[in-house]
């Protein structure tokens, strides 16, 4: 699977510079996420609040369809409640979706977008957190790298300088990213994610 999503990446990229004749727009976001984790063992976890921001894109293939990829520094993790003791497992990223949008409502005062395709995180820290004291992480115990699925809608406003962007979406894992040490059977533990986010296209 994870072949599969770094494939759909390389070949989005590839249609991506292979357009002579394409319009692109540059913005910026940010925004919240609610992050969570899935897994078959995982229990007593809950939603926890994090952030994102970053830069976007939009580079239109023709007036319907457009591919839109994203660089963000994404805050995801979750809650444990175990006995009245809350630990908070915080897992940084930089991810780089790559998504293709659909655009089937256009108008003078609103453009209507659907959104999908993969995304690909780097991750560049770990922390956890019980009961408000920090403790540090074994090393490794989380993977360097996660992949996944993200699909969202969200509507373009016209401004008097460029667009402003409102999007909301839902993000999922498709790999494990905890790393147990060998012989442990554990199952994979995935990144879940609900998002919300304001942005400015500024051409």
């Amino acid at each position: 699977m994870k072949k599969l999503t770094v494939v759909a990446m390389l070949m989005a990229i590839i249609v991506m510079t292979s357009l002579a004749e394409v319009e692109i727009h540059l913005g910026a976001k940010a925004g919240v996420n609610m992050a969570n984790v899935a897994g078959e063992d995982v229990e007593n976890n809950s939603m926890k609040i994090a952030f994102n921001v970053g830069a976007m894109a939009d580079i239109s293939l023709n007036s319907l369809l457009a591919i839109h990829p994203e660089i963000l520094y994404s805050m995801k993790g979750c809650k444990f409640d175990n006995s009245g003791i809350e630990s908070v497992i915080s897992l940084d990223y930089v991810e780089i979706p790559v998504l293709l949008k659909v655009t089937p409502m256009k108008g003078e005062s609103f453009m209507l977008g659907v959104y999908a395709g993969p995304y690909m995180g780097i991750k560049i820290a770990e922390k956890l957190t019980i009961d408000g004291d920090e403790y540090e992480t074994e090393e490794d115990s989380y993977k360097s790298t996660d992949f996944g699925l993200t699909f969202g809608v969200g509507g373009d406003i016209p401004m008097p300088v460029g667009k402003l962007s409102i999007t909301g979406g839902y993000s999922m894992g498709l790999v494990g990213v905890n790393d147990p040490p060998e012989g442990v059977d554990v199952s994979d533990v995935k990144n879940t994610n609900i998002f919300v986010a304001l942005g400015l296209y500024l051409n």
